[in-house]
C-alpha cells in the first residue's frame, strides 16, 4: 500500500487564531491547513461543544424574542448532533461516546443561553430608539472582514459600538491568576480591531472577552498597537509562505519545545518533535509521549474484548530503555495495535505520567505503527517564486 502524504500549502490570509499558530510553529500552521488532515488527528470534545456553543449565539439574533430558550436549545441540539455524527463515523473521535458523556456538556449548553440573554438585552439597550443607521451604531454577528490586502481575514463574534466581542470556551488569563489576560487572546482582539477598521473605517476602543463562565474581561485596545499586530501576522504570514516557495523541508518549519508542543494535535507525524524530545519535557508537556520498539505482538486480555501492548523505550519523556506495558487498549480506537509485530516501531502521545516515570493509556492516548505514518511534504509553490 503506497505511504499517504500530507502535503503543506502556501497559505493565502492569516486569522487571528492562524496567526497565533503560526507564532507557535509554522509546521503546526501548515498541517491545520492540510487536506485531509482531520483524519490522522484526534478531535477534542471541548472544541465540538465551542463550536455547538457558537452556532447557538449566532442563531439568536439581536431582537427580544419570546421564544429565545427554544432558538437556543434548537440550534445548540442540531449542532451537537452534527459533531456526534461526525466524531461516531471519525476513527479516533468515536472513542468519546455520546455528546452528554464529553466533559462540560450540561455546563456549556446552559451558558449558551445566559450568554444569549445577555447579548439580546444589550442590543436592545444599545439600540432602543438611538441608532443613527451609522456604520459606528451598527451591530453585526459573524461578519466576515478582510484587510492588508486580504492577508488578513476574520470573523468577530460580536461588533457593536465602540467594541468587539469574542466568546471563549477556555481560560480566559494566564495561568488561572485572574490577573493577566492571557497575550494570545489581546492579540487577537487587536487584529480583530483592525480588520474593523479597515473593513468599517472606525476604531473599537476595546476588545470584550466574554467567557462561558465568568464576568466579561474588558481591554483596551490602541490604534497603533493593533496596526502593529496586524503587521507582525502579515510578516508571519510572509515568512511562511516564503519558506513553501523555497521547498524547504516540513522539519525546518517546525519549532518543537515543550510550551509549544504541549497541546499540538500533530506529534506523531513531527521528525523534529521525536528528534528533541526527552524525559526534562514531561512536566511541560502535560502529558507523555513515547517512540520505542514492541518486544511482541500485542496480547489479548479482558477476554479478548481489550488488547496489551509491550514497548521498549528509545526516546520521549520517559527514560531510553524502559520497558513499558500499555493497558486496556480498545482495538477499535487503535486499530494499529492489533497489526504490531515484534521490533516494529512505535510512536504513542497522549499518555498519563506519573512522577515515577510510569504511563497510562487514557482516552487522549494516540497509537501508530511508525511504518503506517503519512509522510509530510512541502508542495512548491512555483507561482510565488516566479
Amino acid at each position: 500500500m503506497a505511504q499517504e502524504v500530507l502535503q503543506l500549502r502556501a497559505i493565502e490570509a492569516v486569522s487571528p487564531t492562524l496567526a497565533e499558530t503560526l507564532r507557535l510553529c509554522k509546521l503546526r500552521a501548515g498541517l491545520s491547513r492540510a487536506e485531509n488532515i482531520s483524519q490522522y488527528v484526534l478531535g477534542n470534545p471541548k472544541a465540538w461543544l465551542g463550536i455547538a456553543y457558537h452556532e447557538a449565539l449566532e442563531a439568536v439574533g439581536f431582537h427580544q424574542r419570546n421564544d429565545l430558550k427554544t432558538r437556543v436549545r434548537e440550534a445548540w441540539d442540531s449542532a451537537i448532533q452534527h459533531q456526534h455524527d461526525r466524531s461516531r463515523a471519525h476513527p479516533f473521535d468515536k472513542r468519546f461516546g455520546p455528546p452528554e458523556f464529553w466533559p462540560g456538556y450540561h455546563l456549556i449548553a446552559e451558558m449558551a443561553l445566559v450568554r444569549a440573554k445577555e447579548l439580546v438585552g444589550a442590543a436592545a439597550s444599545q439600540n432602543d430608539g438611538t441608532s443613527s443607521g451609522h456604520a459606528r451604531g451598527e451591530t453585526l454577528r459573524e461578519k466576515k472582514f478582510s484587510a492588508a490586502g486580504g492577508k488578513i481575514v476574520g470573523r468577530p463574534d460580536v461588533v457593536r459600538p465602540e467594541e468587539v466581542v469574542d466568546f471563549k470556551t477556555g481560560e480566559v488569563f494566564e495561568d488561572n491568576d485572574h490577573e493577566e489576560v492571557k497575550n494570545s487572546h489581546v492579540r487577537q482582539l487587536r487584529l480583530y480591531a483592525f480588520l474593523v477598521w479597515e473593513s468599517l473605517g472606525w476604531w473599537p476602543r476595546r476588545g470584550i472577552l466574554l467567557p462561558m463562565t465568568g464576568s466579561a474581561v474588558e481591554v483596551y485596545l490602541e490604534p497603533e498597537e493593533c496596526e502593529g499586530e496586524a503587521k507582525s501576522s502579515v510578516r508571519l504570514l510572509d515568512e511562511y509562505n516564503d519558506a513553501i516557495a523555497r521547498a524547504v523541508t516540513p522539519d525546518e518549519l517546525a519549532s518543537p519545545s515543550p510550551t509549544s508542543c504541549r497541546w499540538c494535535q500533530y506529534p506523531l507525524y513531527c521528525q523534529a518533535f521525536w528528534r528533541l524530545v526527552e524525559s526534562t519535557w514531561a512536566d511541560d508537556l502535560r502529558s507523555g509521549a513515547i517512540e520505542g520498539r514492541a518486544t511482541g505482538a500485542a496480547r489479548p486480555i479482558h477476554g479478548g474484548s481489550a488488547l496489551s501492548l509491550s514497548l521498549r523505550v528509545e526516546r520521549g519523556t520517559v527514560p531510553a530503555g524502559t520497558c513499558v506495558s500499555l493497558f486496556p487498549l480498545d482495538p477499535s480506537v487503535h486499530p494499529d495495535v492489533a497489526r504490531v509485530k515484534a521490533g516494529d516501531g512505535v510512536r504513542v502521545t497522549g499518555l498519563w505520567q506519573r512522577a515515577d516515570d510510569s504511563v497510562v493509556a487514557t482516552n487522549w492516548t494516540m497509537i501508530a505503527l511508525e511504518r503506517s505514518l503519512p509522510a509530510l511534504s512541502v508542495l512548491e509553490n512555483r507561482k510565488s517564486r516566479a
